[in-house]
């Protein structure tokens, strides 16, 4: 896995993925607080790159993470941030669950 990361990390663009991907491993493990640290860099270098709809999608695809997790206020928080940087069909029915669950 890591030879793998390595050898993503060298392609322009996959950063951000990468860190995403990441952040869903951690939370999966358990590890929230580092997930939650990781989706922020990843939406960060999205936005960075210009890419306003991949950012949104990490913190929308985030938001419904947390609510599954039942933190409400973190969820809705990150709905809105997803919100605020693009309102797409798939960010608004990511928010939409989100606000549902929550």
């Amino acid at each position: 896995m890591q030879r793998i990361v390595a050898e993503a990390s060298q392609q322009s663009g996959t950063d951000a993925l990468l860190l995403f991907m990441e952040a869903n491993t951690r939370a999966y493990h358990g590890h929230i607080r580092k997930s939650r640290d990781l989706t922020d860099k990843a939406a960060g270098l999205a936005q960075r790159a210009g890419d306003r709809e991949v950012a949104a999608e990490y913190l929308g695809e985030a938001a419904l993470r947390e609510a599954e997790l039942r933190e409400s206020a973190y969820a809705r928080r990150r709905a809105q941030q997803a919100l605020a940087l693009a309102s797409d069909r798939d960010i608004q029915t990511l928010a939409a669950l989100t606000f549902a669950r929550t």
